[in-house]
């Protein structure tokens, strides 16, 4: 993995943990492990949330993030058969 993606991931990780510093601990609990993971595991972490527990994650500013990262992963690990098969997950279906 390159130093970019390393220190853009940390940045983000940053920001996540300084939004969840107001968060109930329910968003904390889901969420926070994601401040101190890798940008993959973080990724396997945030696509096993449930449609309503994303929904439910507060402040809306932590909502977004975690949004925005599991599209970007979706569109760029997890669209892509080779990259989704060599993380075990089946590639989302068309």
């Amino acid at each position: 993995m390159s130093q970019r993606v390393l220190d853009r991931h940390q940045q983000w990780q940053k920001q996540l943990l300084l939004m969840l510093q107001h968060a109930p601990a329910a968003t904390r609990g889901l969420c926070e492990p994601a401040t101190r993971l890798n940008p993959i595991e973080t990724m396997l972490l945030l696509r096993q949330l449930r449609p309503e527990q994303v929904a439910s994650l507060s402040p809306p500013a932590v909502t977004q993030m975690v949004r925005a990262f599991r599209l970007k992963a979706e569109e760029l690990v997890f669209a892509n058969p080779l990259l989704s098969n060599a993380l075990g997950h089946a590639a989302p279906q068309a």
